[in-house]
């Protein structure tokens, strides 16, 4: 739940490391701003509520999306289930990742953010000990 909020200082943090800022000088004006305008964003973090409960049922399914761009990549699991007459879709786990330092492809990328979902699918079905459960990717 927490993955854009983390994502954004360690977007920061490597955008310190390309301008090879040591960690004793205080950062460049643009990025203090950027910093300080993501963390007043995030305040209201503490009014978010997340449910443990995972209402599964034999008819569950898991659906798994990932994607990249030039700055990061990642994916997200949900669990689908119909409960006749409504639909549940509950986020089980997501992950993001920063893109390295060294400019890579957006194909390569999207590649790294597949790996990221099958990762995601395989940690989630040996949690929940689901095995016959249909995933979608």
């Amino acid at each position: 739940m927490l993955c854009p909020a983390a994502l954004i200082p360690k977007l920061i943090l490597q955008e310190a490391w390309k301008s090879k800022v040591s960690c004793y000088c205080p950062l460049p004006d643009d990025l203090q701003k950027e910093f300080s305008g993501r963390v007043k964003g995030t305040i209201s973090l503490d009014e978010i509520s997340i449910p443990r409960y995972l209402g599964m049922t034999a008819t569950s399914e898991s659906h798994v999306f990932v994607d990249a761009c030039k700055t990061s990549y990642g994916g997200c699991a949900f669990v689908r289930t119909v409960i006749p007459p409504t639909v549940k879709v509950q986020l089980v786990k997501a992950k993001a990742r920063v893109a390295p330092i060294k400019d890579m492809f957006i194909p390569k990328l999207e590649l790294v953010s597949c790996c990221t979902g099958t990762r995601l699918a395989h940690s989630i079905r040996l949690a929940i000990d689901f095995s016959d459960m249909p995933i979608t990717f």
